[in-house]
Order: C-alpha cells, then sequence, then structure tokens
C-alpha cells in the first residue's frame, strides 16, 4: 500500500483531549495524538478541538511526507493489559508499603504510578516543542510575527496568515495555535 497523505489521515491515531480551565476561569479544550509529537489543537468544544487536530494532523503529515520523515504509525490492539514484571525484593516491599499507605492494591498503586509518569512525560514533550519552536521563531522579525502564549507561560510566535507554524527543520514539530490567547 502507498503510504501517502490518505493513507496517514485513516489510520486510528489515540488522542489525549484535556479540558484547560485558566486561573480567570476561562475554559478550553486542547487535544493532542502522543504518537505525532507537536500535533495540538486547541478549542472551545470538544468537536471544535478534534477539527482542529485533523486539521494539524494534516498539515504535520504533509511537512512529514514532503521532507522524507518517517510517520509512525499507530500499533495494532494486541495488547493484553497484562505485564509480568521482575524487580529486587527491596523495591517490591517499599511499593507494597506505598500502596498499603493509600489503601489500594499493589497492582492499582503501580498503574497510578506509570500513568503519572506517562503524563509528565507527554507535558515534557509538549514544553520541549514549544521551546523547539520559539527559537525558531526568534529568526523572523517581530513586525512580522505577533507574540502569543501557550499554557505554560512560553512565549511563541505565530504567522499571522494562518495561526499555524511549520518549521523548515526536520527536527521540529509543527504545533496548531489557532485557539491560542494573544498577548
Amino acid at each position: 500500500m502507498d503510504k501517502n497523505l490518505n493513507y496517514f489521515m485513516s489510520l486510528n491515531y489515540d488522542s489525549v483531549l484535556k479540558k484547560i480551565t485558566e486561573t480567570d476561569g476561562e475554559e478550553y479544550y486542547r487535544a493532542t495524538v502522543p504518537l505525532l509529537p507537536g500535533v495540538v489543537a486547541y478549542g472551545d468544544t470538544p468537536e471544535e478541538v478534534y477539527q482542529e487536530l485533523d486539521a494539524a494532523k494534516k498539515v504535520w503529515v504533509e511537512k512529514c511526507l514532503a521532507d522524507g520523515i518517517k510517520i509512525p504509525e499507530p500499533i495494532s490492539d494486541t495488547y493484553s493489559g497484562r505485564v509480568t514484571l521482575r524487580m529486587p525484593r527491596e523495591l517490591h516491599e517499599q511499593l507494597s508499603i506505598r500502596a498499603a499507605e493509600n489503601s489500594v492494591s499493589l497492582n492499582s498503586y503501580l498503574i497510578a504510578l506509570l500513568s503519572k509518569d506517562t503524563e509528565l512525560h507527554a507535558e515534557n514533550d509538549r514544553l520541549l516543542n514549544a521551546i523547539s519552536n520559539t527559537m525558531e521563531f526568534g529568526r523572523k522579525s517581530l513586525s512580522e510575527w505577533k507574540t502569543r502564549k501557550i499554557l505554560s507561560g512560553v512565549r511563541i510566535a505565530s504567522d499571522n496568515a494562518n495561526d499555524r507554524f511549520v518549521s523548515s527543520r526536520p527536527d521540529t514539530n509543527i504545533v496548531d495555535f489557532k485557539e491560542v490567547e494573544t498577548i
């Protein structure tokens, strides 16, 4: 099968939707595709954010195809949810004690720890992408760009024409700033 834009757009990538509430009470949604770093969209409703996410995914895939960058594909649903894990006895004891202190099973405690770690990695990836894109924007004159803010407080700039940034650098990801607050 030819792995073109239509092929990648037809794949069922998992996405993460998060409702954001700012300190001033403003609420909006952010969606990401964890397997496609830098594919992110914002919107006032889940429906709106998913439409924007599809558009961001399309731009991201087009850029990767044009630059010859390998695009990750979703892995099939062959996971059983069962993992056998070996660890030192001391670690097993410490984790068991922590689980008991939290009134949960060891299994539930380990799942909670792994989930938190995964969320932290996703947030770190988002911040690193924002910083990388900020550095790329530094080459543009300030008169050509308008300054925007990401949730992390990192200042970035976006193209006035379409509120998207596609880097010419192959190691930089695409970020969609469609619904990000203007500073």
